[in-house]
């Protein structure tokens, strides 16, 4: 979940003033303000189980949202606020045709609660229908907004994994320019100097070796240039194919943040860690669902890699063991943890 995202799911809360509306225009016992009080606590817990990235979760929670919505319409008219909560969530996770029949559903239940409950308060169950219908219906758009997100996201990744191709290729074809070339000049001097050399033409064999090592410092000097344009592209082009990796193994995988500016010795060291972190998931994880979190700050650089697989124990075996070596050469730690599996490693932030 973005950092926007972790924001809005506070700033929707505003809504449950629907909630307390009632209490300002009816006088309720201590009794009944504790018992709405105590429904809104539940649906709290509720409204963040929800807000998950599996739809599983959120699923439970939506429908939480209604069972507790459910126990206290006897109480206040508030509840239909609480209804158009868990109405967002199936809107927000749902396809639109269950989506459709969950709203058919959620609103046949609130009519029936309103005729059973409140048979000469008809508002109830119209302003609950209402509501449900257009705040799942937000949910919808909100779901239709997020899948275009990712997949511009996405389309925006192969681009750049395709730009990493041609600039591959174009290493490789200038390097087998620059080496053809000088190799056929290096063997025909070596060559000459060895003819002259058997002839005892000692002077013009040193002439013919002075000008193979000036080649050779040359070609040395043109093989440096082609790569550096490449050598700090490691990390850029290693994430998104073993995200591909993970997707190809059945994964759904979900990427949030980017690093910005690593140095050298940070992508040769972290290169090789999330290459092994993934690696070791898709050996041993059975799971079906990983998020790998990028955060950085002024003074450090985080990793999260989670995944959501059942496991009991961890054993730090060479490959742990590497990770938190190369780490160590950094300043940085590697931790982790079971049920959900997640790895966290840290790294202080160096200035490229």
């Amino acid at each position: 979940m973005s950092h926007k995202e972790q924001r809005l799911k506070w700033v929707y809360l505003v809504n449950l003033v629907f909630y307390l509306v009632p209490v300002w225009f009816r006088p309720y016992s201590l009794a009944e303000i504790g018992w709405q009080l105590l429904a809104l606590l539940a649906f709290l817990a509720c409204y963040f189980y929800a807000y998950s990235a599996d739809w599983r979760r959120t699923m439970q929670g939506a429908l939480g949202i209604v069972l507790v919505a459910s126990l206290i319409t006897p109480v206040t008219f508030g509840s239909i606020s609480l209804f158009a909560f868990a109405a967002f969530f199936f809107g927000f996770v749902l396809s639109l045709r269950r989506f459709l029949l969950s709203t058919l559903l959620l609103g046949s239940w609130i009519a029936l609660l309103g005729w059973w409950l409140f048979p000469q308060v008809w508002e109830f169950s119209l302003y609950g229908n209402l509501l449900v219908l257009g705040i799942g219906t937000m949910g919808q758009v909100e779901q239709w907004r997020q899948k275009v997100q990712r997949q511009q996201q996405q389309s925006s990744a192969e681009i750049s994994q395709l730009a990493t191709q041609l600039e591959r290729e174009r290493i490789a074809r200038d390097l087998h320019d620059v080496l053809g070339h000088s190799l056929s000049s290096v063997i025909l001097k070596a060559n000459l100097a060895v003819q002259l050399l058997k002839h005892q033409q000692l002077q013009q064999a040193l002439d013919e070796l002075e000008q193979l090592r000036l080649i050779a410092r040359e070609s040395l000097s043109q093989v440096r240039h082609t790569v550096a344009g490449y050598r700090h592209k490691g990390w850029d082009s290693t994430v998104q194919p073993l995200l591909d990796l993970l997707r190809q193994a059945g994964f759904a995988v979900e990427l949030d943040g980017h690093w910005q500016g690593l140095t050298e010795q940070e992508e040769q060291c972290l290169v090789p860690v999330l290459t092994e972190l993934v690696t070791n998931l898709i050996r041993h994880s059975q799971g079906r669902q990983v998020w790998l979190r990028l955060q950085q700050n002024d003074s450090q650089r985080l990793l999260q890699l989670k995944d959501d697989g059942v496991c009991s124990v961890i054993e730090a075996g060479a490959g742990l063991q590497g990770i938190a070596e190369r780490l160590n050469l950094l300043g940085g730690q590697l931790s982790w943890q079971t049920n959900p599996t997640c790895f966290d490693l840290t790294i202080p932030r160096t200035k490229a």
